[in-house]
C-alpha cells in the first residue's frame, strides 16, 4: 500500500527539490534579499507543463492491477449522499481523535518555513541550500519509512502501526527539543536590527543548523506518510478514501491557516515553536488509540459500484464474490459478460 503512497510523495518531493534547486542556482551570487524574476518564470514553466501533462492519464475503466483484476468504479454520487457521508465522518471517533494529528501536519510548516528558515536568521543563499536539502531528505525519508511500514519483517499491520507511530513521535521530539536551543539564538526583534548579520553557508555554526533543517524534512516525510498509511488501513474503497483524505486535508489546512495568522500577528518565535511542539506530541500520542484498531486485512461493505455490481463485501480491496475481466481495453464484471458474448 505504502509503495503507491511513496510514489506520489516521491513525485511531489522531486518537484519540490527541483523547485528548490532553481532559486539556489539562480541566486547563488545574489546579494539582494529577494529572488530574481527568472526564478518565478522557471516556476511558471514547470507548472504549465505539469498541468497539461494531466491529459495523458489513462481512463479509470482501462486500469488493470498487476494480478490482472480491474479496479472498482463507483457511480457518480450526489450532494445528498455526500452530505450524509461527510457528516458521518464527524461521528467516527477515529477521525475525531486524529484531528490534532491532522492539524499538526501542516502547522509546523509555518514555523519551519517562515520562522526558522525565513524569519531573518539565514541569508538568501543559506535559505536556498537549506530548502534544497530539506526536500532531498523528504525523498529518502519517505522511501525508507515506507519500506518499514509495508515490510512483514516488522510484524503484522497493527505492530507496524505502533512501530511507525513511535518512530515518528521519537523523531519529532528530538527535532523540536533541538529547535528550542536554536530558537534561543534569535527573535523577531533581533533579526530586524540593522546591525544583525545573517548566517551564510560559510558562517561558523551553519552546518549543524542546516542538518537540523534537513531533519525537519525527514520528519515531515515520515509524519505525512504515516498519516496516509494509517488512513489507508481504515478503508480500501476509493470513494471512502477520498472522503477520509478530504477530511484530513481540511483539518490540515485549517491548522495551517491558524498558524499563519499567529505568525502574521508577530507572535514570538519561541511561542510559535512551543505551540507546534505541543500539538505534534499530543496528536502522535492520541494516534496510538487508532493504531490499536488497525486490522490485518481491511473488510468492508461497498454499495455504490457501477457497471452492474451488486452490493458486496470487499476483503483487502477486492470484491469477495464479484469478479471482473477485460473486454477489449475495458474492464467489465462477470454479471455483464453474457451481454457481450
Amino acid at each position: 500500500m505504502y509503495s503507491l503512497i511513496y510514489l506520489s510523495i516521491y513525485i511531489l518531493y522531486r518537484g519540490a527539490t527541483i523547485g528548490a534547486a532553481i532559486p539556489l542556482g539562480n541566486d547563488w551570487f545574489n546579494t539582494q534579499s529577494s529572488v530574481q524574476n527568472s526564478t518565478y518564470i522557471g516556476f511558471m514553466v514547470i507548472m504549465a507543463v505539469g498541468a497539461f501533462s494531466a491529459i495523458i492519464l489513462l481512463p479509470a475503466n482501462k486500469v488493470v492491477r498487476n494480478n490482472g483484476s480491474c479496479v472498482s468504479l463507483h457511480k457518480f454520487s450526489n450532494w445528498k449522499r455526500e452530505t450524509m457521508e461527510i457528516l458521518r465522518l464527524f461521528l467516527d471517533w477515529r477521525m475525531l481523535i486524529l484531528t490534532p494529528l491532522f492539524a499538526g501536519s501542516n502547522w509546523f510548516y509555518v514555523y519551519q518555513f517562515q520562522v526558522y528558515n525565513g524569519g531573518g536568521y539565514f541569508g538568501i543563499r543559506s535559505r536556498g541550500l537549506n530548502n534544497l536539502i530539506y526536500w532531498l531528505f523528504q525523498i529518502f525519508g519517505a522511501g525508507l519509512f515506507g519500506t518499514m511500514l509495508d515490510s512483514n519483517k516488522f510484524g503484522g499491520r497493527r505492530k507496524r502501526a505502533f512501530l511507525g507511530n513511535t518512530c515518528v513521535l521519537s523523531l519529532m521530539l528530538a527535532i523540536w527539543i533541538g529547535s528550542i536551543f536554536v530558537q534561543r539564538k534569535f527573535t523577531f526583534d533581533s533579526v530586524n536590527d540593522p546591525e544583525f548579520v545573517k548566517l551564510d553557508i560559510y558562517s561558523d555554526g551553519y552546518g549543524p543548523l542546516c542538518f537540523l533543517y534537513a531533519l525537519f524534512g525527514l520528519g515531515d516525510a515520515i509524519y505525512q506518510g504515516f498519516v496516509y498509511w494509517l488512513i489507508g488501513t481504515m478503508t480500501n474503497d476509493v470513494e471512502r478514501a477520498a472522503r477520509f483524505g478530504g477530511f484530513y486535508k481540511t483539518i490540515q489546512n485549517i491548522g495551517s491557516a491558524i498558524a499563519s495568522q499567529l505568525d502574521a500577528n508577530q507572535t514570538p518565535y519561541m511561542t510559535q515553536l512551543i505551540i507546534t511542539f505541543a500539538l505534534n506530541v499530543v496528536g502522535l500520542i492520541l494516534s496510538y488509540a487508532v493504531c490499536w484498531t488497525v486490522p490485518e486485512v481491511t473488510i468492508e461493505n461497498i454499495d455504490n459500484l457501477q457497471n452492474g455490481y451488486v452490493p458486496t463485501r470487499m476483503v483487502g480491496g477486492r470484491a469477495e464474490k464479484e469478479q471482473t475481466s477485460m473486454l477489449g481495453n475495458h474492464c467489465i464484471p462477470h454479471s455483464e459478460q453474457n451481454e457481450h458474448a
